[in-house]
Formats: C-alpha cells, sequence, structure tokens
C-alpha cells in the first residue's frame, strides 16, 4: 500500500468535465485515488502517515481524510453539483446523516445559495427547525409539497438599533430581507409591506407582510407581534386571510395561509383557539441572534 506523490501530482492537472469546478473534480479524484488506498490496506495508521505526508506540500496539506470522506458521500461523479464549489462541499461533509445533507443540498440548488448561506442553514440547524418534519423522515426532503416553515425562525440581526415593538421588527425583517427569505425556504418572494385591504362594507385592514411562493402557489400573509402571541392576533390573521383569498387569490391559487410570527406561544391557544381547527392559519416564534459588526 505505497501512495505515490506522482500519481498524486498527476491528479492534481486533470481537466474536469464540462462545468465542474476544477476544484471540486481534482479533490473528487484525489480522495478516490487515497479510499481506494485505504480499502487495499490494513494499516489504517500507516495509510494516514503516508497520505498526510503525500499532500503535506500541497494545498491540500492535513486533508486525506476530508477528501476520503468526500469520495465516500459522491461515490458516482454524475452526482456532483457544476453549480456548487468546494467550499459548498465542505458545508455538506460537516452533515453526517445522508438524507440530511441530501436535503440541504437540494435546498442550496433551488435557492441558489452561497457557501455561506448553506453554512449558515446547516450550523442554525434549519432542517430540524422546520415544520412537518415526518417529511425529512420518509425520505423525500427537498420535494415535499406540505407547508414547512422553520420554527423556530432564527433572525440575525446587528446590534446597532434596538427592537421593542412591531415596527422596528417589521423594519429590521425588511432591512434584511436576504436573511428571512433565506429562512423561510426556496420558492418565497416578497410581494408588499403594510398591503392595505378593503371589505366590502368599507372597513379598512392592514397586512404586515406579504410574500408568494411559486411552488406552493399561494400567498402567505405574516402578522408580526414583537411580544407572545394572543387571540386578538389570531382572529386578526383570520380575516385578513379571508378578506385576502376574496379580493386577491386567483383561481389557480392555492388557499391563502397567514403566518403569526412571535416571541412566543402558550400551548393553551395552539389549542383552544382557531390555529387547532384552521390550515391556513400557522404561529410560529422567533429567535434573535445579533451579529457583532466589524
Amino acid at each position: 500500500m505505497n501512495i505515490s506523490t506522482a500519481h498524486l501530482q498527476r491528479l492534481f492537472v486533470q481537466q474536469p468535465p464540462a462545468g465542474l469546478s476544477p476544484i471540486v473534480y481534482r479533490n473528487w479524484l484525489l480522495g478516490r485515488y487515497l479510499y481506494h488506498k485505504k480499502r487495499k490496506g490494513k494499516d489504517h495508521l500507516l495509510w494516514l502517515e503516508q497520505a498526510q505526508a503525500a499532500l503535506l506540500k500541497t494545498p491540500l496539506k492535513g486533508m486525506a481524510l476530508l477528501l476520503c470522506r468526500f469520495f465516500q458521500a459522491y461515490p458516482r461523479l454524475k452526482n456532483l453539483q457544476a453549480s456548487f464549489y468546494w467550499a459548498h462541499y465542505r458545508a455538506l461533509l460537516g452533515v453526517p446523516n445522508a438524507a440530511e445533507r441530501l436535503f440541504y443540498e437540494r435546498c442550496a440548488l433551488a435557492g441558489h445559495w452561497t457557501a455561506g448561506q448553506l453554512e449558515r442553514q446547516i450550523r442554525s440547524q434549519w432542517l430540524w427547525r422546520r415544520q412537518y418534519q415526518h417529511v425529512a423522515n420518509a425520505g423525500i426532503i427537498g420535494n415535499e409539497t406540505a407547508i414547512a416553515l422553520p420554527n423556530p425562525i432564527v433572525l440575525d440581526f446587528p446590534p446597532r438599533l434596538p427592537i421593542h415593538n412591531e415596527q422596528q421588527l417589521e423594519s429590521m425583517l425588511l432591512d434584511q430581507l436576504g436573511i428571512f427569505l433565506l429562512e423561510l425556504g426556496p420558492g418565497f418572494s416578497f410581494v408588499a409591506r403594510q398591503q392595505r385591504l378593503t371589505s366590502f362594507s368599507g372597513k379598512r385592514f392592514t397586512i404586515d407582510l406579504v410574500f408568494y411562493h411559486y411552488r406552493w402557489r399561494r400567498f402567505v400573509l405574516f402578522e408580526l407581534k414583537y411580544g407572545p402571541l394572543n387571540a386578538a392576533a389570531i382572529g386578526q390573521l383570520e380575516t385578513y386571510v379571508q378578506l385576502f383569498d376574496d379580493l386577491w387569490k386567483s383561481p389557480s391559487d392555492q388557499p391563502t395561509l397567514g403566518v403569526v410570527l412571535c416571541r412566543s406561544i402558550d400551548p393553551a391557544l395552539l389549542r383552544y383557539s382557531a390555529l387547532q381547527h384552521n390550515a391556513q392559519l400557522l404561529a410560529i416564534t422567533f429567535e434573535r441572534k445579533v451579529n457583532s459588526e466589524k
């Protein structure tokens, strides 16, 4: 089981298939070579020593085990994504479960995530904050048609401004709209802020935030509550959803979804309010994560 430094050097200059990142292809070839050398040998410590020595004077110093894990996770070249850089795969390799890794990979493709965005979603355990986790257990994650919003939503706010009420929360969400859309997941597009609605009797209402999801083909309304959830907010949202369906929803759209975004939820309200029996209403919490500014 001799690891040939000369052979490794030849792999460094191999040309990738059209569209595939040269670095990703190079690392996949190296991982394949090292993995098969590891399988042929009986002394894994000796293999690791030789592999690390062979990579010592290369940009991949100390990465022998990572390269092997890369090939093990993606043994077929055709499964590598042309739009992914090596940083994407480094983030994905931090997910040990294959089904979870596939979920994040599909979402990154659907949402055109950068490597930094993908790493952020994995680090914040975005998959396990989503609703309807049975979708993941069923093995069809990434293709779900059910409503799947994270709970809680993690908001990355800079510390420059305090947030004490709904107006400040709304302004900060729009200032950080990219992060909010990332949290909601692929398919969401922003429609309106403070959307006005007028009923047939002339009564006027205002919805905090309106989004549209092109895969679900439905509008999603957000009512913001900086404090805990209360019955008044639920009743208000129910009215907004019904009125919005009457005024805005087209025949091809699915029924509008209304979401109360709040700091905390009393379990009794979930059980004894319209949230229990109305599939168009949902309450989720948010957590504020303050990022230090440089």
